[in-house]
């Protein structure tokens, strides 16, 4: 099984959003009628190399000690506590707290099938898929046959079709265990999951036969009738022997709770059947930190791929034949390019030759392809003393008006490429042998594509479901017939009582500082008037050349169905929307672009008369909420209303001393290079609190997980507590909601989890903004 999940659903990704602005004196508080909890300080700083200042930069940190272990720290977990309950005083003045919750919920009452999955080259095929309904905190995975499915869809779902195979709720007794990936062996017969706890990164591997259901929860790790086999501390990559005998998979160090900087992986041989401690070392770690093992396969077993990337996403690559000897550490290699000087994706292995997607000499992304040669073929004490090049050949060139954001191999010579085109993302198919395109796909679909599963290379079919900002799903099945591809919808999910034709979308570009067009998306009821009343609750990456365009999220929809509001994408520099230049423009040095536009958007939402003054939410997962930050600085006053941060890093030199710090450094900068540390100080969230520039800052909510990895807590326990102590007289609140074994999902994680945050999120928008409900 493989899986394109693009943003908003777990990642693929670190993505990243926060938001913090200027805003008039909020309705519902007053720090005299329940002042800011008080968090002590302690003597700490921190010293970098400053261009700027020919010499060294010395900042304090007084809340350094919040980043001790919130899981273990009484201290830190008794601040968090102080904050919630700080929090909820506030929440208690939501009069309709029950109608929010109910909408909310409305927002979530629909079948939400998931990870559609045709096994199609097995002796019998079959589909995978799984099913989360409204009051289900977890998954429940289907195994179906091809008449049970086709029967299934000719009544759109009402009923998951085939049997119970994986309740994902049993995995543990208390709920906080979950499935974060899986694959079948080539004969599926066997089903590796990787289970983590509170929808952590990294996890452990398990083993059961397909013909082993797990619906009944117990005390063992990983469930009752599995294999007695555990594989800890693995981060996904997994690759099956064709015969089902065992599996090649990647290891990393202890993450720590995201501090531990040295991640990096080693690659491994797992037979089925034998204890984890007799697993076979491929690969050592490299001796660099910021390095990361990812594996692929031909599928006749005869080639095995490694990508070792770095964080700034360059990757070496090397490959060996698994088949011809003895699986250990002295194996023979070659490499195909050993320096890391470009970014690179596996596609597919056809014969000897390895095609991939790369962006050597093509900042917009294209296909090459790799001869290899075995007779070069060599044992090294690690794989880096290989330094054999082979030169890559073009084989599908780059596009300039088109960023090639991801591939996908069908039919094992062919390739599906999803292009970034004006925002959206756009399929075609191309033989991988001639180069040559052979078909658009789905042209003329309206909706943002979420998810694409296929079950391996040699897979004539895959499964496409888009999702749109009123319809949670849509599901296509595309095959390949031998001369061109065949689209069959089998699934469209809508919420009760709406209907596609009340919305409307609208295409719009603000003008930024510098001049530049800014592109954005607003979607609204066609019942709303857009005479500068309406609330606006306005979106945005501007990070790793992603979009986040025309997406699906209850809480979204929810605040637009009951006060009437726009819903508005921004796509702005650094993220994907016109190709790689756009990124380019937006990251690094460059970062400033990125403010300018979020600014310029939410001006021109005021000017439109699409927002009324002072009206506009900004909201956002992850790096889009640390910019929020940054403009809640720089924005002139009442540019926003109101800031919903979630899961967001505010101290981004707390994110160079953690796990993700080297997976930022191409995107953000490197803070110990002396000129890319001046530009991250100057907006570094955390860093430029500062009330003798910045009179009033705007409502603010911050919604953390207390077992996120990558975004650990203490950035918004730091931040809260430094906002709250530099402003103790502000007019407007600064709040946090901790959400309790959530990790670092946004979007797909435990149900009820979810619907508290955004009950949270919603309430504190009504009360901040002073709201009325319109339905």
């Amino acid at each position: 099984m493989f899986a394109l999940k693009l943003p908003l659903s777990s990642l693929l990704l670190f993505v990243l959003l926060t938001f913090v602005a200027f805003a008039q004196k909020a309705p519902n508080f007053s720090t005299k009628q329940t002042p800011f909890p008080k968090a002590r300080q302690v003597s700490k700083t921190w010293s970098y190399r400053s261009a700027k200042a020919h010499g060294n930069v010395t900042y304090p940190d007084p809340y350094f000690w919040m980043e001790r272990p919130y899981t273990t720290d009484k201290e830190v977990q008794q601040f968090a506590a102080n904050q919630q309950a700080f929090t909820e005083k506030y929440m208690s003045k939501c009069t309709n707290a029950n109608a929010i919750d109910k909408s909310i919920r409305d927002a979530y009452d629909f079948n939400d099938y998931f990870g559609f999955t045709f096994m199609d080259d097995q002796k019998n095929p079959f589909y995978f898929f799984s099913l989360k309904r409204i009051g289900e905190n977890r998954k429940t995975y289907y195994i179906a046959t091809p008449a049970e499915f086709e029967a299934a869809s000719k009544t759109n779902f009402a009923n998951p079709p085939g049997r119970k195979f994986f309740d994902e709720n049993a995995l543990s007794v208390d709920g906080t265990a979950s499935l974060s990936t899986y694959y079948f062996s080539l004969d599926s017969k066997y089903f590796a999951y990787l289970v983590t706890e509170a929808d952590a990164s990294v996890g452990t591997w398990y083993i059961r036969e397909t013909s082993s259901p797990l619906l009944k929860a117990s005390k063992t790790p990983g469930g009752d009738g599995r294999l007695p086999e555990a594989i800890p501390r693995c981060d996904g990559s997994l690759m099956w022997k064709p015969d089902s005998s065992g599996f090649y998979y990647t290891q990393v160090n202890d993450p720590k709770g995201g501090t531990n900087t040295d991640i990096g992986s080693v690659a491994r041989f797992h037979k089925v059947g034998t204890a984890y401690e007799k697993d076979i070392l491929i690969v050592h770690a490299d001796p660099s930190q910021d390095s990361f093992y990812t594996l692929y396969e031909s599928l006749d077993g005869q080639w095995l791929i490694l990508i070792n990337s770095q964080g700034t996403g360059e990757a070496a690559v090397y490959a060996t034949r698994p088949l011809e000897q003895p699986l250990s550490d002295k194996m023979k290699w070659i490499s195909l390019a050993p320096a890391k000087e470009d970014i690179i994706y596996s596609i597919a292995i056809v014969g000897n030759t390895f095609y991939a997607q790369s962006d050597h000499d093509a900042p917009n992304g294209k296909v090459v392809k790799y001869e290899m040669d075995w007779s070069k073929a060599r044992s090294v004490s690690k794989l880096q003393d290989l330094k054999d090049k082979v030169n890559p050949i073009d084989v599908i060139p780059a596009r300039a008006n088109a960023q090639m954001t991801f591939s996908l191999v069908l039919d094992n010579d062919k390739v599906v490429l999803v292009m970034t085109e004006n925002g959206k993302y756009v399929l075609y198919l191309y033989s991988l042998l001639t180069g040559k395109l052979i078909q658009p796909i789905l042209p003329e679909e309206t909706f943002t594509i979420h998810e694409v599963y296929y079950a391996d290379s040699g897979s004539k079919h895959m499964m496409v479901t888009y999702w749109g900002p009123y319809s949670p799903r849509k599901s296509v099945q595309i095959g390949w017939d031998g001369t061109k591809i065949v689209a069959t919808t089998f699934f469209v999910e809508t919420v009760k009582g709406v209907a596609p034709g009340d919305y409307i979308t609208e295409q719009l570009q603000a003008t930024s500082k510098d001049g530049t067009k800014v592109p954005f998306f607003a979607v609204y009821n066609k019942n709303t008037k857009l005479d500068g009343t309406a609330p606006v609750i306005m979106h945005f990456a501007g990070a790793y050349g992603i979009i986040e365009n025309l997406f699906w999220y209850p809480l979204h929809f929810s605040i637009m169905r009951l006060y009437g509001a726009v819903i508005v994408y921004a796509g702005v520099r650094g993220g994907g929307d016109k190709g790689n230049e756009w990124r380019i423009a937006g990251e690094r040095l460059n970062r400033q672009n990125t403010f300018d536009d979020i600014i310029a958007v939410a001006q021109d939402l005021v000017k439109r008369k699409i927002a009324g003054p002072g009206k506009v939410i900004a909201e956002g997962q992850g790096a889009g909420g640390t910019f929020a930050a940054v403009v809640g600085r720089q924005a002139p006053p009442n540019t926003f209303g109101a800031i919903l941060s979630d899961i967001a890093p505010t101290d981004w030199f707390l994110i160079s001393r953690g796990i993700a710090g080297s997976s930022q450094v191409a995107d953000f900068g490197d803070p110990n290079n002396a000129t890319e540390f001046d530009v991250i100080r100057s907006w570094s969230p955390l860093q430029n609190i500062d009330p003798t520039k910045q009179k009033v800052f705007p409502p603010i909510l911050l919604t953390p997980s207390d077992s996120d990895q990558y975004t650990a807590p203490a950035h918004a326990f730091k931040y809260i507590a430094q906002l709250q102590n530099s402003y103790p007289n502000s007019p407007n609140p600064f709040l946090m909601h901790l959400q309790k074994n959530a990790g670092g999902n946004a979007v797909d994680g435990n149900q009820a989890t979810l619907i508290k945050k955004a009950f949270h999120q919603q309430c504190f928008v009504q009360l901040a903004l002073g709201l009325t409900q319109r339905v």
